[in-house]
């Protein structure tokens, strides 16, 4: 395959090569060449005639300027030579007939406010520069009447002989106007002489609305536009009422400043794109701004671009079929065919029909489609195997399985036939698995998978069957499970003989590695549509009924019921509330005190552990405890116990100063775990507790799974200085061959004996032998469930070291057990 890829790739090369070599000279560059002569032709041209509208734009603005400053200049010495203004500046009057002239000019300059509306002020000023008749159209408030010190009556001052105009910003409503002063003089007697003495002037201020017309209205091009800012650059007038009051860029209005004086543009950015500016000096205080937006030239050359494009395509089209003509037989056929086989082959027709026989490159690419077609067939049927069937066994997997179980559950219900699913597992699978070793352990597997498909019926087709020809299914899920599927059933009897055939067929011993090795199974049965309807349904419910199974004593089938499912989703619910009690330190511990018969005195006391959950109340601990141990919960709540309880005795001997003894029941499952010695080990550093302090009790259960192991493990214990008891002894095998191997210091007799004292003559004779035989092995006694003072007399009879139960104490919480001590030490006092 890496060769076949490598020979695609070269031709791949070549074949690129051949068209590029046609494609490049005739096509490519002279679509370069005549694009990039016609795009520097066309942005040229483009830039000068917009450059000519900027400028010949300018001068009208300016002309239309100057038009207005003439007319307001005739207009000022046209108010200012009316005989009613000439007689108010000339005429000494008496106050009643001076205030009926000055109503007189008022009205007369109102009239002209009308016809110009543009002059909304016009003033009457002294040549002190005291405002004597002020004329004014709208709210303009009027901030002095002093106008002396202002610039632009200085400025007009300085020029009394002439009409002076200036732009300005006005200070009494702090807006750009236009100022027009006209000198004003009364004529006076010097003897027989008349000479004229100025009086003051005739001031307009005139509205520079037509600037913002103009700024509205001018316009080179779509994206151009005119306005009109003072010296420093703020914008006065703009077509865009946002922008008025800003500044523009200190370096762009220097720039433009400079470039006005030989009418050239000034490249800048603005509102944020490329733009060409213009400026023109209308006043010392007043330019205008014409500007360009540079996508404007670009798209007028594009627009003239795309004509040059088109007259150079349609030559392209030309050159192009001819070419194609050409290209057609030689490349593009065997090319499409190619491609074809291409695209079949990556929606799975690997194994594709490619007619091309030519000896060139493209029939060796040819050829080398056809041998990876046959490479891929051959992967994809492997990859398909492995997909679907487990590596050990041969047998369909779990993803082939749940296909066949969605299919025959389809055709079921389509059928109205009955169905069943056989969940299997192996008993003490992973016991064989760890003593003889995983090669032992696959062995095994794959013998039961073969002695399974031997033992069903003759109609029943293993490993890969078609729907239509298989009556059933068998299956590896993981591990040690396997599954079987029985379509087409008439009702649970067939199921029933398959799986009573299945345990039968077990009975026989596996020959594996030279040895003989017995199994059984436990075997759970779920029937369609009755115990589901769906795969995951069945699967479910299945496998829920082999676990009864081995709750029954394993080497048995069960049928699913609901109240297995009520029962495994309350031990899953139990599971999830204790998983979240473990994380939340929600767990207790209490204490029963445990007493020396023959002092009284308290000589140790017992750990147990206790839960209540807020939602589900106080669960005992023989429901709480199997469903940790089964869910892997077990090692992490033991862990807990230890250190608490360790911590907990150390607080006690500090406090009391009494030697007492912590006893902590030690599960099964984590007894046979690796890490208890190490758990234990860190607890009493952790805590500094003495390890004589702390005693472990074990049930005959955890030690006979493994006894040579179990003395191992126990013999470490005892050399860390630890305490080890027998719990519950007389309830399980009671073996005096292994009690006399493993070197426990204390029994603990169950309390289903001592109940029975006094009322069983047998129990009561077990009870004292028990006794008499630890004594003889070097162990003392401790009886528990002491509920009567009879109780007590009779095992002090019997020589019994220590007892614990109701009688003395119920199992208390860590305070009442304080308590309970110094309760106890006064009574000995």
């Amino acid at each position: 395959m890496c060769a076949g890829k490598g020979n695609f790739q070269e031709y791949a090369l070549q074949l690129q090569s051949k068209i590029l070599f046609l494609l490049i000279p005739l096509i490519i560059l002279p679509i370069l060449v005549l694009g990039w002569v016609a795009y520097s032709l066309l942005m040229e041209d483009a830039r000068g005639r917009t450059q000519y509208q900027m400028t010949t734009l300018l001068e009208q603005i300016e002309s239309q300027t100057e038009t207005q400053l003439r007319t307001a200049r005739a207009n000022a010495s046209l108010f200012a030579n009316t005989a009613l203004i000439k007689r108010y500046i000339s005429e000494q009057t008496y106050p009643d007939d001076r205030h009926d002239l000055e109503q007189q000019v008022m009205d007369l300059l109102f009239n002209y406010q009308l016809a110009y509306p543009e002059y909304y002020e016009i003033r009457i000023i002294t040549r002190d520069g005291k405002e004597q008749l002020r004329s004014v159209l709208g709210s303009v408030a009027n901030r002095t009447k002093d106008e002396s010190s202002s610039s632009y009556f200085i400025e007009t001052s300085s020029k009394p002989g002439i009409i002076y105009t200036t732009f300005f910003r006005n200070p009494d409503n702090n807006q750009p106007a236009l100022l027009t002063s006209k000198p004003l003089y009364q004529s006076t007697r010097n003897g027989t002489d008349t000479e004229k003495e100025l009086y003051g002037y005739l001031m307009l201020t005139i509205d520079l609305s037509f600037l913002e017309t103009q700024a509205g209205n001018e316009k080179t091009g779509l994206n151009s536009e005119v306005f009109f800012t003072d010296d420093s650059g703020t914008i006065l007038f703009h077509p865009s009422t946002t922008l008025v009051g800003k500044k523009l860029p200190s370096d762009l209005l220097a720039k433009s400043k400079l470039n006005a004086i030989d009418s050239t543009w000034v490249d800048g950015k603005y509102q944020g794109k490329d733009a060409h500016f213009q400026a023109f000096k209308l006043h010392d205080w007043l330019y205008v701004f014409v500007v360009h937006r540079e996508d404007e030239l670009i798209a007028k050359s594009h627009s003239l671009g795309w004509t040059v494009t088109l007259i150079t395509f349609i030559a392209i089209v030309l050159a192009t079929t001819i070419l194609f003509g050409i290209l057609r037989k030689l490349l593009i056929r065997p090319i499409q065919k190619l491609s074809l086989a291409a695209s079949e082959i990556g929606r799975g027709q690997v194994l594709v029909p490619i007619d091309i026989e030519s000896g060139d490159e493209i029939g060796e690419l040819a050829a080398t489609f056809r041998e990876m077609g046959k490479n891929l067939h051959h992967y994809h049927e492997q990859v398909r195997y492995v997909a679907y069937h487990d590596s050990l066994t041969g047998l369909p997997n779990r993803r082939m399985f749940k296909d066949y179980l969605n299919r025959a559950t389809a055709e079921s219900r389509r059928d109205l036939l009955g169905l069943a699913v056989l969940f299997i597992d192996l008993d003490n699978f992973k016991r064989i698995n760890d003593t003889l070793g995983h090669q032992s352990g696959d062995q095994l597997l794959k013998a039961f998978a073969d002695r399974l498909a031997k033992h069903l019926r003759d109609t029943d087709i293993v490993s890969h069957p078609s729907a239509e020809e298989a009556s059933k299914v068998i299956a590896r899920l993981a591990g040690d499970e396997f599954i079987i599927l029985l379509p087409g059933t008439k009702g649970p009897g067939e199921a029933q003989k398959i799986a009573s055939r299945i345990l039968k067929s077990l009975q026989l011993p596996f020959i594996i590695s030279m040895q003989e090795l017995y199994v059984s199974a436990s075997i759970g049965i779920a029937m369609y549509p009755e115990d589901g309807e769906t795969a995951s349904e069945l699967l479910k419910n299945a496998d829920i009924a082999m676990y009864h199974a081995k709750k029954r004593g394993r080497n048995n089938f069960q049928y699913y019921s609901r109240k297995m499912n009520e029962e495994s989703a309350e031990k899953l619910k139990i599971e999830s509330k204790l998983r979240h009690a473990l994380e939340n330190n929600a767990l207790e511990l209490h204490y029963q005190p445990q007493i020396n018969l023959v002092t009284g005195q308290i000589s140790g006391v017992e750990a147990l552990l206790r839960w209540e959950d807020p939602e589900l109340g106080k669960i005992p601990p023989d429901v709480f405890i199997p469903i940790a141990e089964e869910y892997g919960l077990i090692v992490d709540i033991s862990e807990w116990v230890i250190n608490e309880a360790c911590r907990q005795t150390q607080h006690w001997a500090k406090a009391f100063s009494l030697p007492i003894t912590m006893s902590i029941n030690i599960s099964a499952v984590h007894f046979n775990n690796q890490n208890l010695e190490t758990m234990i080990a860190s607890a009493l550093k952790d805590t500094g507790l003495n390890p004589r302090h702390l005693e472990l009790e074990l049930t005959e259960t955890s030690i006979l799974q493994d006894l040579n192991q179990a003395i191992e493990t126990l013999e470490s214990f005892k050399s860390m200085g630890l305490k080890l008891a027998l719990d519950d002894f007389g309830t399980g095998y009671s073996s005096l061959s292994y009690l006399m191997k493993l070197p426990f210091d204390r029994l603990k007799i169950d309390q289903s004996f001592i109940r029975n004292l006094k009322t069983e003559t047998k129990g009561t004779a077990i009870v004292s032998a028990i006794i008499s035989m630890s004594h003889s092995l070097g162990m003392s006694v401790i009886a528990e469930g002491v509920e009567q003072e009879e109780h007590m007399q009779t095992l002090l009879q019997m020589r019994c070291d220590h007892v614990q139960g109701y009688y003395i104490s119920r199992p208390i919480t860590a305070n009442k057990f304080e308590a309970f001590i110094l309760h106890r030490t006064k009574q000995s006092a």
